[in-house]
């Protein structure tokens, strides 16, 4: 009967040959079933959601890895606390009026590229994913499911913490540019970085918003001695944030994303301390 006829099966190889051919056949499996690269496999790391702020909105920050060699790009975004996510990035803008001069506001965008560098990342100062219409709040240490869709019809999921802005760095493995420094924030520090990051020419040296360039804008640079002027928050933590989104109604203010935020809550205690300012010669603010 042929049913009875002695075939060679993987088992019989294997007694046959012995435990070497064992070795290279388990190998063998083990690289068909997919232990090596999947060039199809997307993921997405360190990631983390961001509680909505005053006017700042709740955000969302991660990496995306791509496995496959292929160009694509990111045109979706769920989350399973809004009703709907914004991807935004930032775009240079002409200031009006200021002779050519531009500032990076975010605009959003229908997609993001992640080309053949293999991933993109979501953070502070550039993609952006912004929850909108929250069902409900969002409480530190919850945690939001996350799915990030590709053109290509790929997607991957991921559960994002949910943290304070100032616990960002250390859960996306560094914002800014520069590494995070250890220290605290330092009045000095925030001085130099008021100086050399150019915020004297639009607010002016004393902070009163009459800068050479301020003074050509509409609407014009914050007065830092106007506490009600401070939409976005007004103590350290509020403005550094600011300075690392912008502004979410708009306006002139620029990005800080190349500064830690370390350092630019530096740079928001020089602005605070700037509120006391008075006039050269003037004995009242």
């Amino acid at each position: 009967m042929h049913s009875l006829q002695w075939k060679p099966t993987l088992m019989s190889f294997i007694r046959f040959r012995g435990a070497r051919a064992t070795t290279v056949l388990v190998g063998a499996i083990a690289l068909t079933l997919g232990c090596g690269p999947n060039p199809s496999h997307v993921s997405v790391e360190r990631a983390a959601i961001t509680l909505d702020v005053l006017a700042a909105p709740a955000a969302a920050y991660f990496t995306l890895v791509d496995g496959s060699s292929s160009e694509d790009s990111v045109v979706a975004i769920r989350a399973d606390m809004a009703q709907s996510v914004s991807m935004q990035v930032p775009q240079s803008h002409r200031v009006p009026g200021s002779q050519g001069s531009s500032t990076m506001l975010m605009v959003p965008v229908a997609s993001v590229p992640i080309g053949r560098s293999g991933s993109v990342r979501f953070a502070p100062g550039g993609n952006t994913a912004i929850l909108l219409d929250l069902k409900g709040p969002l409480v530190i240490g919850d945690s939001v499911r996350l799915t990030v869709i590709l053109a290509s019809g790929r997607s991957a999921i991921t559960t994002a913490p949910v943290v304070t802005f100032e616990m960002l760095e250390q859960v996306l493995g560094g914002v800014g540019t520069s590494a995070p420094r250890a220290e605290a924030p330092s009045l000095s520090d925030g001085t130099a970085l008021y100086r050399s990051n150019g915020c004297a020419s639009c607010h002016g040296p004393l902070g009163f918003g009459d800068g050479p360039v301020g003074v050509t804008l509409d609407p014009p640079p914050r007065d830092f001695r106007d506490t009600l002027a401070f939409k976005t928050g007004r103590d350290v933590a509020q403005i550094a944030r600011m300075l690392a989104v912008g502004m979410p109604s708009g306006g002139n203010m620029p990005l800080y994303p190349h500064l830690t935020n370390q350092e630019r809550a530096s740079l928001a205690l020089h602005v605070i301390s700037l509120r006391a300012s008075s006039r050269p010669g003037s004995n009242t603010p």
